[in-house]
């Protein structure tokens, strides 16, 4: 049986349509959303040099010409103190020219097996979560209307380095029921704004990242490892039949092709 390289498909599948999606959005203008009640200061970084971008204000969406980016240029967060020092305040971004709205401070999941590699049981959907704060703030989260876990700021160790701004939240043992709400605020001494709601939409949700940037694409992109919901993983790809050692029209372009 010949082997067939479904992973250098993949590969050539998912930057088509990459190039494809950043073709179609080339005159289309960036946005630049702020989801957090935080001002905050966007530094650009090109060919080494790092520059002032713009300043975002509190859930503020801002509108961008169409050409002001390039592919590999990276976005710096950061936050000003009353002293007037900036300290970094999300994680860098680095810019996709297919993905044209990109989010500051969103909150992103990571699947997996939330129900806990597949345990039964009648009393909850998923067994627990592991939920990082990647803010330089300490924030507390709050389940049903209570206080149940209080994160410290993020200072870039996870909880086998020792960093409390990471925890498993299993409610206890009891788990979480599917569409269950997380709310999280700031925890802060004169500062315990709302931030947001998360609803637990998928009982496959293994993590979930508070204080993240993200960017929207419109569809998802072909993989072979996250798992989707009524979805293919591999969307409108061209099969080439093997044509023996190992090789395919994919793979040798020069040999004759059977439909």
């Amino acid at each position: 049986m010949d082997n067939f390289d479904y992973q250098y498909l993949a590969r050539q599948n998912s930057d088509n349509i990459r190039l494809q999606e950043a073709y179609s959005k080339r005159n289309d203008p960036w946005y630049f959303i702020n989801m957090l009640p935080t001002t905050l200061q966007l530094y650009l970084k090109r060919n080494d040099k790092m520059n002032f971008l713009t300043e975002m204000k509190p859930n503020q969406t801002l509108k961008l010409q169409h050409d002001l980016f390039r592919t590999y240029d990276k976005i710096y967060t950061y936050y000003k103190l009353r002293n007037g020092k900036l300290i970094s305040f999300l994680p860098s971004y680095r810019i996709v020219l297919s993905s044209k709205t990109v989010k500051f401070g969103a909150t992103t999941y990571s699947l997996g097996e939330g129900r806990g590699g597949g345990s039964q049981n009648g009393f909850y959907d998923i067994k627990g979560i592991w939920i990082n704060n990647k803010l330089p703030f300490p924030i507390d989260m709050y389940y049903k209307g209570n206080l149940v876990v209080q994160f410290y700021g993020n200072r870039g160790l996870d909880y086998m380095a020792g960093g409390a701004s990471e925890i498993y939240f299993d409610n206890g043992g009891d788990g979480l029921k599917y569409l269950d709400t997380l709310e999280f605020r700031y925890a802060m001494p004169d500062n315990s704004t709302f931030l947001f709601k998360v609803i637990l939409d998928d009982m496959y949700c293994r993590k979930i990242s508070v204080g993240d940037v993200s960017s929207e694409t419109r569809g998802p992109f072909p993989d072979n490892s996250v798992y989707r919901l009524q979805e293919p993983n591999y969307t409108g790809v061209t099969y080439f039949s093997p044509i023996g050692g190992g090789q395919s029209m994919m793979t040798n372009p020069n040999s004759p092709f059977y439909a």
